[in-house]
């Protein structure tokens, strides 16, 4: 009887909130293997206008990815799903 190797799968998960972004990798039994948080300005071009730089967003998941993939000791292939959480609409123009 052959026995097949199961290669380990990770998750990845990001949360871009109004004031910040978090990201984490868990494995399958729900244990956080890594995690980071960063936060990201508001701009105020017009009286009442609250926006954030659609940019940010990518530098932040960027360096948050590196962060928890160093903290987890994984390889970016073992990540076997991504989820997002972005509040409102995200429009870029």
């Amino acid at each position: 009887m052959t026995e097949e190797r199961k290669t380990p799968s990770y998750l990845l998960g990001l949360d871009y909130g109004t004031g910040g972004a978090k990201a984490c990798i868990i494995d399958t039994q729900g244990s956080v293997l890594g995690s980071a948080f960063e936060e990201y300005p508001f701009v105020h071009e017009k009286p009442g206008w609250s926006e954030h730089e659609p940019m940010r967003y990518w530098e932040a998941a960027c360096r948050m990815i590196k962060d928890c993939l160093a903290q987890a000791r994984i390889s970016p292939a073992e990540i076997q799903t991504m989820g997002r959480e972005v509040p409102g609409a995200l429009l870029l123009g």
